[in-house]
């Protein structure tokens, strides 16, 4: 048996409720969700937010999206280049593919 990492494909969600900080969900989301450039099976997916902070939530979540430095990634940046897609296909939705189990 040899060590791996094995990359599950998450389907990670978020509940952001009325009486989060709205500064610290949205820096954590960012994160969660741009970590690895997305591409790791824990980032962050979708957040449920409640509907009372929705509109307060998304400017926040925004405003740390902005902020992210974008490059080559060799200098200091939070999104650089995505590994190659070559030989995978993208994965279709598991709600739609689970649909036929009754999902």
């Amino acid at each position: 048996m040899k060590p791996a990492i094995i990359e599950a494909a998450g389907n990670d969600a978020a509940i952001v409720s009325r009486h989060a900080d709205l500064e610290v969900a949205a820096a954590a989301l960012v994160t969660a969700g741009f970590l690895q450039s997305g591409q790791v099976c824990t980032s962050t997916e979708r957040a449920y937010v409640q509907v009372e902070v929705h509109g307060a939530f998304v400017e926040a979540l925004c405003s740390h999206a902005w902020a992210l430095r974008i490059g080559h990634g060799l200098g200091r940046v939070e999104i650089g280049p995505r590994p190659p897609t070559t030989g995978s296909a993208p994965a279709s939705s598991p709600a739609i593919s689970m649909t036929p189990f009754g999902a």
